[in-house]
């Protein structure tokens, strides 16, 4: 599997937002996962969006192409989930992963809404932890005492 770096994870950069009106029955379009440090409010010409911040992965269902960045800005299904989940203040880190699906849907400008499916449960991510479990069997053979040059006499 082939990694690209992208300055912003997105459905689009990871090629697979569908084209208009293409969508006629639902269907898995990517994975993203990853850990969420930070997140900004914006603005474009689409409205108003939240780019998060930390270490995000998008993988494309269709290709296999795996994609990184340090920001990510996803459809607002998933930014809701995420946005509910992250509190700054209490939180250091949120772990999520999930699927982005695409279904038919005549009413939407483009033809079809964003559903997504949680894979995890957005969590707060103690990266600490992590690191001390991942330690934990070398860190739990004990070193023998040294010996006491005096006391061998």
């Amino acid at each position: 599997m082939s990694i690209t770096i992208v300055s912003k994870l997105t459905i689009k950069t990871m090629k697979a937002q569908p084209a208009r009106h293409s969508v006629e029955k639902d269907d898995l379009i990517a994975t993203i996962y990853g850990r969420c440090t930070d997140k900004k409010a914006g603005t474009s010409d689409h409205g108003e969006f939240v780019r998060f911040i930390g270490e995000f992965e998008g993988v494309n269902a269709n290709t296999g192409e795996a994609y990184r960045s340090g920001n990510m800005i996803v459809p607002k299904t998933l930014e809701a989930l995420l946005d509910q989940a992250i509190t700054l203040d209490e939180t250091n880190a949120v772990d999520f992963a999930v699927e982005v699906w695409v279904e038919k849907n005549e009413g939407s400008i483009t033809g079809y809404s964003y559903l997504v499916k949680p894979l995890i449960k957005p969590a707060e991510s103690d990266v600490l932890a992590s690191l001390r479990e991942l330690a934990a069997p070398s860190t739990q053979k004990q070193l023998e005492a040294p010996v006491d040059p005096k006391a061998k006499k």
